[in-house]
């Protein structure tokens, strides 16, 4: 099973294949179709679990001093600073919420985009 940044890539190309039903479940296509964009996105965050807690790291320092113009400024930064492809960044952060500064620090958790596995039953 691929999986990227803890994404099943199986389940999200059946939800793409979805788009002929009108809904599912009674889930309309319009909120699969989000869900999907979601994943898609986030499956493209260019970094590992250190490198994002790095970049919290410094988002919190500059938002707590300088304040959130609603901007990726502090993010964009670390990520010029650390050879980081700004789009897929961007793109990869906007799949967990972090369409801004304090919304990367607020939104983007190293434990869900990094799910730690669970210990199977004895």
């Amino acid at each position: 099973m691929d999986r990227v940044n803890g994404l099943d890539l199986d389940d999200v190309r059946e939800l793409a294949a979805l788009e002929e039903d009108d809904s599912v479940e009674g889930v309309e296509w319009d909120e699969w179709q989000e869900d999907e964009d979601r994943w898609a996105d986030a499956a493209v965050l260019p970094l590992d679990r250190p490198r994002l807690e790095s970049l919290l790291g410094h988002v919190e320092t500059a938002v707590e001093a300088e304040g959130c113009d609603h901007g990726l400024r502090a993010t964009d930064a670390w990520a010029v600073r650390n050879g980081v492809s700004l789009d897929d960044l961007h793109r990869g952060l906007r799949g967990y919420g972090g369409h801004c500064d304090c919304e990367v620090m607020f939104n983007v958790d190293p434990d869900t985009v990094f799910p730690r596995a669970r210990a199977s039953p004895d």
